[in-house]
């Protein structure tokens, strides 16, 4: 609450007498952090997935005859796997982008980041965590969340 309060505090600040390109950078960051204040949780699994989603394509491009496309991509993963070869699953005779051990932690980062996602936009108030932690047995299928702080 604090720090958007401040976001609006400094997008109320005076920028006249600064040059038009100081006023759109400071606009433009002023949106960039209102955005990301926003939609954080939204962000986090689209850059994974499609970390994940472009380790994968590459091989198929490669097989298809794309290497302008697959090299540059596969070099780019480079900055977050070392992609040794002995290390990685291969699709079609073509190498992935990630090495296993890469691939298993982006994914499961992708997969647990998009759970939190969809669980915080669930109906009725029921998170989705929430519901696969009830207890099947109480009956009603009932959840009582306060359970877990006694």
């Amino acid at each position: 609450m604090a720090l958007q309060q401040q976001i609006k505090d400094v997008g109320n600040t005076s920028h006249s007498h600064r040059h038009p390109f100081h006023r759109f950078a400071s606009s433009l960051g002023l949106h960039l952090g209102n955005f990301l204040v926003k939609h954080w949780a939204d962000c986090i699994p689209f850059m994974l997935g499609l970390v994940v989603f472009i380790a994968v394509l590459i091989p198929f491009l490669s097989y298809f005859g794309l290497d302008v496309i697959a090299k540059p991509l596969f070099f780019a993963l480079h900055y977050v796997c070392a992609q040794i070869p002995s290390h990685s699953f291969y699709i079609l005779g073509h190498q992935l982008g990630l090495c296993a051990r890469n691939l298993s932690i982006y994914s499961s980062m992708f997969l647990g980041s998009l759970i939190f996602a969809l669980s915080k936009k669930t109906a009725a108030g029921h998170h989705l965590v929430d519901v696969a932690a009830a207890d099947p047995s109480d009956g009603l299928g009932r959840h009582d969340p306060d359970v877990w702080l006694a």
